[in-house]
């Protein structure tokens, strides 16, 4: 379903909105500070129920207001009509609607508007931690599998849990094992799920990349389940299980996990500078958005850019957005001023708009083809 309207009430300078969204590119210009990417938080937070530039979700509602509010319109092209989803915040709490019925998980919300977000602070995905990797892998696991990845995922943190638990606390053996077979069990299918998305994945990064950064040579994508290959994951348990009591916390599993980017058999954060970086996190995203979008249940997906000049250079501006444009992705992609749109052709399936203060208003601009 795509996003065909947005209605945003008391998040951070945006007071109100009413946003008539176009099925691809939306662009939204308006100065620092002038509440464009608080438009994009604005649909993160009713996706995934939180920010994604601060960890205090009460930290939204405008000064002076008590709650705030998020509205969407979802439009299927398999069916007439809209799905309307909703989520509130009032003090610490989340209330969340579909079509007006209560709905207590976030995660449904994000199965009826999945977002891949692209900021300026992007390139950590490959800098940093595993973490952001394994969020990663497991976005597009849930865009993919939904249900069946999410109860395999939940099951695994909690066996995971006790473990840890048992670890420290002196657990006995028997107990140890029976908590380990169910980790195993749980733990071979979420290593097994996540390693045959990064494997679907292949083919549209390999094409994101011959698209937006064909210059960087053989890039290879490969996915490390979190302990040695041909293993059993039961086996690594035994052998770790006096080490990961002195430890206090289980070594190996799922929750180790990683994918790997190298170019030409180098790690690409040894290899490639911050914008080569950046072009290949690009190439991540749009192509986690593409293939979401065609997972097989006729879905779409909402590409938010913030920043874009931020992102990228001019030449590769261009390359990303006529990329989006031919990928027939609905994307928000915010920029300080029209010169950095350019040279960019914008269709009936586009729409521009311009953000001031905290208002936003449609936009007609002499964009230069």
């Amino acid at each position: 379903m795509a996003l065909a309207r947005l209605i945003v009430s008391a998040v951070r300078n945006v007071r109100h909105a009413d946003v008539a969204l176009a099925p691809g590119l939306n662009v939204l210009v308006g100065a620092n500070g002038s509440g464009k990417s608080s438009v994009l938080e604005a649909i993160h937070l009713l996706s995934q129920g939180r920010s994604f530039r601060s960890g205090n979700v009460r930290g939204l509602i405008s000064y002076g207001e008590k709650s705030l509010s998020v509205a969407g319109q979802l439009r299927s092209s398999a069916s007439p009509g809209f799905t309307q989803i909703d989520i509130s915040v009032v003090g610490a709490e989340r209330r969340r609607r579909v079509d007006g019925r209560v709905c207590e998980k976030q995660a449904e919300l994000a199965a009826l508007l999945p977002v891949v977000l692209l900021q300026p602070s992007s390139q950590i995905l490959l800098e940093s931690s595993p973490e952001l990797r394994r969020q990663y892998m497991d976005w597009g696991a849930f865009q993919t599998w939904g249900a069946t990845f999410l109860s395999c995922w939940r099951r695994y943190g909690k066996c995971l849990e006790q473990r840890n638990s048992l670890l420290r606390g002196g657990g006995s053996a028997g107990l140890l094992a029976t908590w380990e077979k169910e980790l195993e069990r749980y733990g071979e299918a979420l290593a097994r799920l996540r390693g045959e998305y990064v494997e679907l994945l292949g083919p549209w990064f390999a094409d994101a990349v011959s698209r937006l950064a064909a210059d960087l040579g053989g890039v290879d994508f490969s996915y490390d389940a979190g302990w040695p290959p041909g293993v059993a994951l039961s086996e690594i348990l035994g052998r770790s299980r006096d080490k990961d009591r002195r430890l206090g916390y289980t070594s190996v599993g799922p929750h180790r996990g990683d994918f790997r980017i190298s170019v030409d058999g180098h790690p690409v954060k040894q290899v490639l500078s911050r914008g080569q970086l950046k072009l290949v996190v690009a190439a991540l995203k749009v192509s986690q958005a593409r293939m979401a979008r065609f997972r097989g249940d006729g879905g779409e997906v909402c590409l938010l850019v913030d920043d874009l000049s931020a992102e990228l250079d001019t030449i590769n501006r261009r390359r990303l957005l006529g990329y989006l444009q031919e990928s027939d992705l609905q994307a928000l992609v915010t920029g300080t001023g029209w010169d950095q749109f350019e040279g960019i052709g914008f269709g009936a399936d586009a729409a521009m708009f311009h953000v001031e203060h905290g208002v936003v208003a449609s936009a007609k601009h002499g964009i230069n083809p």
